[in-house]
């Protein structure tokens, strides 16, 4: 008898469990699919409308230039490092319109410096239907003090 009990709860907490997911994956799916800051989801840009903003192209941009990050003295020599994560707006002929920190690290310096060298860079334009698109790409800037000459640029 009590095994039939035990089974009953068993079977109470797995189709608990099931149902929390479902929930969760259809929360997921139906967020994923709300349209934020005007990013547009289709592959057909609206009539009309030749500066919609694309997150998913046929083909990505590439970076075109050197990243030349400036890592600040102050950080370098601390022993501080950290990941910033940034989000910039490209424009249809592959330069940066927009860039902004969109997780930080934690250090302000770091959190400039990235967001310097993410103005500085030139892709070849995102590609959608044949056709340059602009498009929003996400960044993320690795400062690691154990993996970069101890001098800063400026005494080289």
């Amino acid at each position: 008898m009590q095994s039939i009990g035990g089974e009953r709860y068993v079977k109470r907490i797995l189709w608990s469990m099931l149902a929390l997911v479902v929930l969760a994956t259809a929360g997921l799916y139906f967020g994923r699919r709300s349209k934020t800051d005007d990013v547009s989801e289709s592959h057909t840009p609206p009539a009309g409308d030749s500066d919609s903003l694309y997150h998913i192209v046929d083909e990505m941009p590439r970076q075109i230039n050197p990243l030349e990050v400036q890592y600040p003295k102050e950080a370098l020599d601390a022993g501080i490092g950290g990941t910033v994560h940034i989000k910039m707006i490209l424009s249809k002929e592959g330069l940066v319109e927009e860039a902004e920190v969109s997780v930080s690290c934690g250090v302000t310096s770091l959190d400039q410096a990235a967001l310097n060298a993410a103005r500085q860079l030139k892709f070849t334009p995102a590609i959608l239907d044949g056709k340059p698109v602009r498009m929003r790409l996400y960044k993320p800037f690795v400062f690691d003090p154990d993996n970069v000459e101890k001098r800063h640029p400026s005494e080289r």
